[in-house]
């Protein structure tokens, strides 16, 4: 993922303050065997940014200098079909991705 144009218009909060840039500078722990996935619930289709990107962005920042591997995905770019079965297909949506 690419900085968006409102990512880079913004000074990020991260970048404020030293206190947590030190905290995972010098950490001891090891969170590289975790995943991290970010919902952006946007109604902006990609690549379009969004005042919700720059907050993952900053909480993204945060996980990845402390080893974690994140992702982010835009529900809106995929044609979910919302319900409470595994397979919606089985129950009348034409596609459940």
């Amino acid at each position: 993922m690419q900085p968006s144009d409102f990512e880079a218009s913004q000074e990020m909060p991260w970048e404020r303050n030293d206190r947590q840039r030190e905290d995972c500078e010098t950490s001891r722990r090891n969170f590289s065997d975790l995943r991290a996935l970010f919902l952006d619930c946007t109604l902006e289709p990609s690549p379009e940014s969004s005042p919700m990107e720059g907050l993952i962005e900053t909480s993204r920042t945060i996980l990845e200098r402390n080893g974690v591997t994140v992702d982010v995905l835009h529900p809106v770019d995929f044609d979910v079909a919302f319900g409470v079965h595994p397979e919606m297909r089985e129950h009348g949506r034409a596609r459940d991705e």
